[in-house]
């Protein structure tokens, strides 16, 4: 025995507190390490490295125990002989689980290892009996017995499967750009092998093969130490090179941070193309790819619901066969059952998959479908509509981590809305242009002045539902009418559309303000939608006279400023229920007299609900202005009365205003 042996045997008790004081720290420092969120796959097998460490570490402490003198009686003891085999049997489980979880994670092919843990462990017990019946049932060769089998049967190859799982996973981390941490796995792995062969090999002596070559007198003798020495130091080197190794969730962290800011910009300079490019077809090709290019996927389309069809229909595409999109969109149904696209619109939900059977069609169709092994459907919604899905494949599946999920999901969203964004324009557009086209042109009326102006709101998408007309009636008799559709957008428009020429058609029918409002009324009943209603005013104007007779029916009254007195009249005490609620109603008729020099303003509400905070607009402000501009020519005043209240909004108007001014000369 060298100097350094005999050191090691007078202090062997230190030796063995210092060998499970290295385990314990391996096992505190990995079970921190795997508490942290991560997306490291391998973080997953963790708890059961973290397992081996606290439960060698007992073991270690077990065993010190029966060096010390008070406690050298216990190995004589069945129930501390037993509790003893039973945690140094367990340290190989942990070992076992950890190595056989890591092989699965870093290639699906380990599956079948999964049966190993069980067929050691069966070896061992059976054997384990078979001694028993061999030799008796003496504690001392019991213990014996059972240290050796549990030495080859199930430390060797425990150890030795784990060291191959970190060499692996040492490779891996190399491939990820992990650096000089990735190392420090390939030093525990290193070790665990040493640790397999000094752990699982060199064994108490016994008179059969190999013990009786392989053992701790041989071992002495070779090394000229004891082989717990050596033990302690693998231990020692166990641990540095996992604590080390825990450094690749910093490292990973770091990656993630630096990752989210990319994507964050990504997505930022995605959301602006997409927004500025006014061809929605090519914003989303660009992103397509933009996208692609991004998560290093093989494939990608865009499939949009169609909005005359109802079935999706593949928008834009890259990485897929050229026939892609043309065979998707000739699916048949049994087909479309196979294919999660329908499920992901209906549902809402995302579909990510590693098995590439449950959607073959996406896989098939890609220009090289070998190379895909992870799908992902992602839903395109804005608020609670589904305009269709983004399907992505990629070659790594590590591609379908949940930090990865999460950013395509927002650029999903980014892509909903652009889409909603995109065809309430083209509404609002076609609306507008509807809208526009039933805007009359003033009439040139002698003695009488007519202004008009209409602005569209400029908060929110949709075109509202004002509107605004005059009829000749021939016999010095003109009809006006102003009125407000309830709703926006194309609807509103078509609404519009209908309440203005049949308004007109009643009063070309020689029929009254009073009657041709019953008549629209009725007509409204019929026509419009539940929830949709017109406010409006109709009176005819006997130009000769200045005589207006007008009905309401639930719009605001007109405005008469008079020239002489500069008094506000708002003629019409009564008002009917607005149009299109209640059928066969009768509205009231009102009669007022416009004199020369008189202001008379028909206005939609837009106007004074034009809002500055919590303050509207209002109609102390209307009457003001109005009496200030009587003397300026009629279309001054009506475009003023709408600037002013634009003004007033500091710009954001969130109605549509109709004025008609009209001055009687």
């Amino acid at each position: 025995m060298t100097g350094l042996g005999k050191l090691a045997a007078d202090n062997m008790t230190i030796v063995m507190l210092v060998y499970g004081l290295a385990l314990f720290t391996l096992g505190v420092v990995v079970l921190l390490s795997a508490l942290r969120p991560t997306s490291l796959r391998f973080a997953k097998y963790l708890p059961w490295l973290a397992g081996f460490g606290f439960i060698h570490a007992i073991n270690q402490w077990l065993s010190m125990l029966t060096l010390i003198d008070q406690y050298k009686f216990l190995p004589k003891s069945w129930v501390f002989v037993i509790i003893e085999t039973a945690v140094f049997a367990s340290i190989a489980l942990f070992l076992f689980k950890f190595g056989v979880g890591l092989l699965i994670t870093i290639n699906e092919r380990f599956r079948s290892l999964n049966a190993v843990p069980l067929i050691f462990y069966s070896i061992w017990a059976a054997s384990l009996g078979g001694s028993f019946a061999l030799t008796g049932f003496g504690v001392e060769q019991w213990l014996r017995n059972s240290e050796i089998l549990t030495r080859y049967l199930l430390t060797f190859p425990g150890a030795a499967i784990a060291g191959w799982a970190l060499f692996l996973q040492y490779r891996v981390f190399l491939r990820q750009g992990f650096g000089a941490a990735s190392h420090s796995f390939l030093i525990a792995a290193v070790a665990l092998w040493l640790k397999a062969l000094t752990c699982g090999l060199v064994v108490p002596y016994i008179s059969y093969f190999p013990a009786s070559v392989f053992n701790y007198d041989s071992f002495m003798s070779f090394a000229g130490f004891p082989v717990q020495i050596f033990r302690t130091a693998d231990a020692i080197l166990i641990a540095f090179g996992i604590v080390r190794g825990m450094r690749v969730f910093n490292i990973e962290e770091n990656k993630q941070e630096e990752r989210r800011s990319m994507e964050l910009l990504a997505l930022e300079n995605i959301s602006r193309e997409i927004g500025k490019n006014p061809k929605l077809s090519e914003a989303l090709s660009w992103a397509i790819r933009e996208i692609i290019r991004l998560f290093d996927a093989k494939a990608g389309a865009i499939i949009m619901v169609s909005e005359q069809t109802g079935k999706p229909n593949i928008e834009v595409e890259h990485g897929f066969v050229p026939s892609f999109a043309q065979n998707f969109e000739r699916m048949s149904p049994a087909d479309a059952e196979k294919c999660p696209v329908g499920k992901v619109i209906r549902g809402q939900r995302p579909f990510i998959t590693s098995n590439l059977a449950e959607c073959p069609l996406l896989v098939a169709a890609a220009d090289e479908p070998e190379k895909v092994n992870a799908v992902t459907l992602l839903p395109l919604t804005a608020k609670t509509k589904t305009f269709g899905a983004i399907a992505l494949l990629f070659e790594d599946v590590d591609a379908l981590r949940p930090s990865n999920v999460e950013f395509l999901s927002a650029f999903a969203n980014q892509v909903g809305l652009a889409v909603e964004n995109s065809q309430l324009e083209e509404q609002r557009r076609i609306a507008l242009v509807l809208q526009r086209s039933l805007l009359p042109k003033i009439p040139s009326v002698p003695q009488m002045e007519i202004g008009v102006h209409y602005q569209s709101a400029t908060v929110g998408t949709e075109v509202g539902g004002d509107f605004y007309d005059f009829i000749d009636l021939d016999n010095g008799l003109m009809g006006i009418v102003l009125g407000d559709v309830a709703g926006a957008g194309i609807d509103a428009a078509a609404t519009v559309a209908m309440a203005k020429y049949a308004t007109a058609g009643f009063a070309l029918d020689n029929n009254s303000p009073a009657d041709s409002m019953k008549k629209l009324n009725n007509l409204a009943v019929k026509q419009l939608t539940a929830g949709r209603f017109i406010t409006a005013v109709y009176g005819v104007f006997d130009i000769k006279t200045g005589l207006l007779v007008f009905s309401n029916a639930g719009h605001l009254p007109p405005l008469i400023i008079r020239g002489k007195t500069r008094e506000a009249v708002f003629p019409g005490e009564e008002s009917g229920i607005a149009l299109g609620i209640v059928p066969d109603r009768d509205y009231p008729r009102e009669e007022v007299s416009i004199d020369h020099g008189d202001l008379l303003i028909l206005y939609t509400d837009g106007l004074i609900e034009a809002r500055h905070s919590r303050e509207f607009w209002g109609e102390n402000r209307l009457v003001e202005l109005a009496k200030d501009s009587i003397d300026m020519p009629a279309q001054v005043i009506a475009d003023n009365l709408c600037s002013r209240a634009r003004e007033f909004s500091g710009g954001a108007l969130t109605d549509d205003i109709a004025v008609v001014v009209i001055k009687r000369l």
